[in-house]
């Protein structure tokens, strides 16, 4: 009997450390994902300087944000980004690719590597240049809150 226990104990400690060891590449990628996209919004919105550019952003000047947005930086980093997608009152800042298929970019980033959560990306059957009125963006609503998790479905 003590032997019978010692084995399960043995299978029991086995299992954990393999759960665990899952657990930590899911946070450990799931990290590393939002760094990932965090230098790609750096490269999208670069931080200007005001005395550079003659201009100072407050309620009175025009400038709005999309004014920051550097697209062809994106285009350098990745030719099939068509934009980028801000959802006010959240954290959703992510780039929008549109690739050949709707399979490449669910498990890849911005950059083509492999990623879990992937990139947001338009259905390769939408145009953007035919001036669609409903475009559909697919991506991830990732655990760690991530992607579109902050997003209410009702």
């Amino acid at each position: 009997m003590r032997k019978i226990e010692n084995v399960m104990m043995t299978v029991f400690l086995v299992v954990s450390v393999i759960c665990g060891k899952f657990l930590l590449d899911y946070w450990q990628d799931s990290y590393d994902n939002r760094q990932n996209y965090r230098q790609v919004e750096e490269i999208a919105f670069p931080e200007k300087d005001s005395e550079d550019e003659g201009t100072e952003t407050n309620a009175d000047n025009p400038l709005t944000e999309i004014d920051d947005f550097d697209y062809q930086a994106l285009l350098d980093e990745n030719a099939d980004c068509i934009g980028w997608l801000k959802i006010d009152g959240t954290d959703i800042s992510y780039p929008v690719v549109q690739g050949e298929n709707n399979e490449f970019y669910l498990h890849h980033d911005f950059q083509k590597n492999y990623a879990i959560c992937g990139t947001l990306m338009l259905d390769c059957r939408n145009d953007i240049e035919a001036g669609q009125e409903h475009l559909i963006i697919y991506g991830h609503q990732m655990r760690d809150g991530s992607m579109f998790k902050q997003l209410k479905w009702k």
